[in-house]
């Protein structure tokens, strides 16, 4: 999981953003991705990431295709 604070244009603001980071194998290759964590989702899929369930699960809850 990954942290980071977006800001806007005139800098006054800034917003909390989580990021879920993983690894896959695709056609014997290993590929990096990140997925956008929503706010609402964030306590399930940090807990789902402690208890090391499978990524493709955590994935297809945040709906993102395999």
């Amino acid at each position: 999981m990954h942290y980071c604070e977006k800001q806007t244009r005139s800098g006054k603001k800034s917003y909390e953003q989580y990021y879920y980071h993983y690894e896959l194998k695709v056609k014997g290759k290993r590929v990096k991705r990140s997925a956008y964590i929503p706010k609402d989702k964030l306590d399930v899929v940090q807990e789902w990431d402690r208890k090391k369930v499978d990524v493709i699960f955590i994935l297809q809850y945040l709906g993102k295709a395999v």
